[in-house]
């Protein structure tokens, strides 16, 4: 399957099957419609929010951590 096959499916309304967890930062003002974008990509979206900005690994890390471990558990 080439890239213009994808988009194709993409199109038809192939989505992301498997859960996907989106985490941003409270402070990120331009990743503040992330949760919506990504329910149009994927089938089941969890979307939250962490003290912080962009580089939430940085700067949440126990709050990022309490996320993704029961998510990826």
């Amino acid at each position: 399957v080439f890239g213009d096959q994808l988009d194709t499916l993409d199109a038809a309304g192939r989505r992301i099957a498997a859960p996907t967890l989106v985490v941003t930062g409270s402070e990120e003002s331009q990743l503040a419609d992330a949760g919506d974008t990504w329910r149009g990509w994927a089938a089941t979206v969890t979307a939250t929010t962490v003290p912080g900005g962009h580089f939430v690994p940085e700067e949440a890390p126990v709050e990022l951590l309490a996320l993704l471990h029961p998510f990826l558990g």
